[in-house]
């Protein structure tokens, strides 16, 4: 039995978006080096470790800030690349540092507006499951996107049955998911912060940097 690592140390922490639109199409574009991605992005100090702002300041950057979502599922897909037990990639980096990726389900709303022009997201454009199945290995962060996407598909929340409300995003099962996986304490905790708190936080460490610039 592999005895799981423990107080792992993520060398990056990046969420993504895996979009769907009520024909069933999945939202892609294309990074710098041409590959097919989902959008999304690593994590910035202003995130104060949650996920789900540090994919809603991604999406604003890549996308539009007149996109509009709603999470579709409240439990995002984690994974963590480098440790035994989650290891999705044929050369992991050490088991005491890892690479984290949250992958939330999400509705598109109004991808109407999508803008055409970001340099790290290019040609956003929704496309039919069936047409990435021959390219996922080719995805951004190609193992752990492929396992997302394929977990999303194999318990059936890719289906075009749209919850009526909007749920939550269930931080409790993010903190004990870390835990699992094998972070330390402080870390979950940071990292399972509501999003209200982390945004109450980012505001105030905002401040506390424009008082001390002044």
């Amino acid at each position: 039995m592999i005895s799981k690592p423990k107080n792992l140390k993520p060398v990056t922490r990046a969420a993504f978006g895996v979009f769907i639109n009520r024909q069933g199409h999945i939202l892609v574009g294309d990074d710098s080096g041409g590959r097919i991605a989902f959008p999304g992005g690593k994590f910035e100090v202003i995130d104060n470790c949650n996920a789900f702002l540090a994919l809603r300041r991604e999406i604003k950057q890549e996308v539009g800030k007149q996109f509009q979502f709603r999470p579709l599922l409240s439990q995002p897909k984690i994974f963590c690349t480098g440790a035994d037990v989650h290891t999705v990639i044929d050369d992991p980096v050490p088991n005491d540092k890892v690479d984290l990726r949250f992958f939330f389900l999400l509705e598109a709303l109004n991808e109407d507006v999508m803008e055409k022009e970001p340099a790290e997201f290019k040609n956003p454009r929704f496309v039919d499951l069936a047409t990435l199945e021959g390219k996922l290995p080719g995805i951004d962060m190609r193992y752990a996107a492929y396992h997302a996407l394929e977990l999303f598909r194999r318990d059936g929340s890719l289906s075009n049955d749209f919850p009526e409300e909007t749920p939550d995003i269930d931080y409790p099962h993010i903190r004990e998911t870390l835990k699992d996986i094998g972070f330390g304490y402080k870390f979950c905790k940071d990292h399972g912060r509501p999003l209200k708190s982390a945004v109450r936080k980012a505001r105030a460490t905002a401040l506390s940097a424009q008082a001390q610039a002044a």
